[in-house]
């Protein structure tokens, strides 16, 4: 099978679509499949390149700051003016007109791209990756031109249905955007999903496009080698259990101040004490909210690898819930894989991360709006690590969620649609 992938988020980014698609990609190309990849242009990274049997093609930057600072050099140029400068024009300017979204820039130079593959590479299937949605355009307009390529639409996140973090100005825009994601639901062959969630909300919503719509959930990163936690050595009962927290924050959506907020009433109230390390990409907005809190270390960005060794560092793992029931944080299924115990903050009645846990040993869980801390208390005081047996169980829950298993879903869709090649 040969099929075109459009991705602005891909390798060497470490972000969830990206880790999710680089792996999914790799996968299919050693099995066989040819895998040709239209992305954004990253840093320094060549305009082309094969790697692990995949040929990724790079064209323009998916956001205007990229043209700016190599995506490395960002978070150390945070407090730079100049970023300061372009933080605030982008925010003043840019967001309020942008459509459908930060990437409308690239959907033009990423369009002719896309024409000019159809003709040489000549895919028997697309696959398109959002958000952001300016992929699922750029698919679009591939479509209309050849209609008979099938085209899978994956949905990593919500577009219309976003209230808390919108992609553009809803005010504005709304009416496009629903109109948009219309035109995406009639003409993709397949829908997929993250979240059961946000595969329901969006039938409600497209009630003729529902046989379409298709649950894959979160993938567990093949990179990883959970065999690093064999090291662990649990604390002594007198000394901190050391937290530790996976992920990315979104303004609104998902921020710590609450979590931080219920963390240090904990501490406040006397029992076991604990350290926090936080570890992922922290908007600039929310930097501030940390350094009221003397127990939490904020750590940055760090790699797939790297996620690992500091998880089995760490005592236990901090979770913390969308404040929206349509968006599933890609690292819970690898906190599930871990044999750590987890915490998690919920923020919101139906949040999918309780359906992934549920009946699961070493979980639980902390309403944000109605705190158990008694329950919580005894939990951290009585701190076990997980048994034995209590670790396979994890291990044999997670194995849906393996790179084998979420390749072979996707394969199994492609096959069902209709093998034909693009007119030209």
């Amino acid at each position: 099978m040969k099929i075109l992938l459009i991705s602005p988020h891909f390798w060497p980014a470490n972000d969830p679509r990206s880790n999710r698609w680089t792996a999914l990609t790799q996968h299919w190309a050693e099995k066989g499949h040819e895998l040709l990849v239209l992305t954004a242009k990253y840093g320094g990274q060549p305009t082309n390149q094969y790697r692990k049997g995949v040929h990724i093609c790079r064209k323009a930057y998916k956001k205007p700051e990229d043209f700016f600072f190599h995506p490395k050099q960002r978070h150390q140029a945070r407090r730079k003016n100049r970023f300061q400068l372009l933080y605030r024009l982008n925010k003043t300017f840019w967001k309020p007109l942008h459509w459908p979204d930060a990437s409308a820039l690239w959907y033009l130079p990423a369009r002719r791209e896309a024409f000019r593959m159809i003709k040489t590479f000549q895919p028997d299937r697309l696959i398109s990756v959002a958000l952001p949605i300016t992929a699922h355009a750029v698919a679009l307009a591939v479509k209309k031109r050849y209609p008979k390529l099938p085209w899978l639409a994956d949905w990593g996140d919500p577009f219309s249905l976003q209230k808390l973090c919108p992609p553009n100005n809803r005010r504005v825009y709304q009416h496009l955007n629903i109109w948009l994601e219309q035109q995406i639901f009639k003409q993709a062959e397949t829908l997929t999903f993250t979240a059961e969630t946000t595969l329901k909300a969006y039938v409600n919503l497209f009630p003729q496009a529902s046989a379409k719509c298709q649950l894959i959930p979160p993938l567990i990163n093949p990179e990883q080698d959970f065999s690093a936690f064999a090291k662990y050595q649990p604390p002594e009962k007198n000394q901190p259990l050391r937290m530790a927290y996976f992920g990315g924050f979104s303004p609104k959506l998902r921020e710590p101040l609450t979590a931080l907020r219920l963390l240090q009433a904990l501490l406040n109230r006397g029992g076991r004490s604990f350290t926090l390390q936080i570890y992922g990409r922290l908007p600039e907005p929310l930097i501030k909210q940390i350094r009221a809190f003397s127990f939490v270390q904020y750590q940055g960005l760090i790699s797939a690898t790297e996620v690992v060794q500091k998880m089995a560092q760490a005592d236990l793992l901090l979770s913390i819930g969308n404040r929206s029931a349509l968006h599933l944080p890609s690292k819970s299924v690898e906190y599930l894989r871990a044999p750590k115990p987890v915490l998690h903050i919920q923020q919101v009645k139906n949040d999918p991360v309780m359906q992934v846990f549920q009946n699961t040993p070493g979980f639980l869980s902390l309403a944000a709006q109605e705190p158990a801390f008694t329950q919580i208390e005894i939990w951290l005081k009585n701190f076990q690590a997980l048994s034995p047996k209590e670790a396979l169980d994890r291990k044999q829950k997670a194995e849906k969620y393996n790179i084998k298993n979420i390749a072979s879903a996707y394969e199994d869709l492609l096959f069902r649609q209709k093998a034909m090649s693009p007119e030209r």
